[in-house]
């Protein structure tokens, strides 16, 4: 299974070389990665690259050469965003692809997979709940923010990435899903 992980600029993004490194090591699982440019400002794009094996992309350019969606998106079965900020959820919601997440994600015709990661104030507020029923209304699965430490508020509270294991288990769910239909 090819699963393209979409890395969005949450503060969560501080904790998903974890789940790279266990969802790399998963059996007939192959991922790769590409990060919103504010991502891209909060963690090393080499770094997360030595996880997967393959270059991290932060932007549509690179040496003045475009990178279309459909090239990035290969043949990946699941699109998985994580951690999911409030902005790459409206940008998803509104279908607009200014960077390479959002516009991977609408030219995407597979199983879509979302986890949020934010302030659990940002998270509760009534746009970013319109932005996910929307993406939901579309067919994608939007994963439950976890409890945990969040970074962005020095607590514990919710809208902390959910946890590897149900995260594996709606990717799985979503790739076999999609192949049933």
């Amino acid at each position: 299974m090819n699963i393209l992980v979409g890395i969005g600029g949450s503060i969560g993004v501080l904790g998903i070389h974890a789940y790279l490194i266990r969802l790399a090591a998963e059996p007939g699982i192959r991922v790769r990665a590409m990060m919103t440019p504010t991502a891209a400002r909060i963690v090393n794009r080499a770094a997360l690259g030595a996880v997967v094996g393959s270059p991290v992309l932060s932007d549509l350019w690179q040496k003045d050469k475009a990178i279309t969606p459909s090239l990035m998106l290969g043949h990946t079965d699941v699109l998985l965003l994580a951690p999911a900020s409030a902005n790459t959820i409206g940008l998803c919601a509104m279908g607009m692809a200014s960077n390479i997440v959002s516009a991977c994600y609408l030219a995407h015709r597979g199983a879509t997979v979302i986890a949020p990661s934010m302030a659990p104030q940002i998270l509760c507020h009534r746009a970013v709940r319109r932005n996910i029923q929307t993406l939901m209304d579309d067919g994608v699965l939007v994963l439950p923010t976890g409890d945990g430490f969040v970074a962005s508020t020095g607590q514990w509270s919710s809208g902390a990435l959910c946890d590897y294991g149900q995260l594996l288990a709606a990717v799985l769910g979503a790739a076999a899903a999609h192949t049933q239909d």
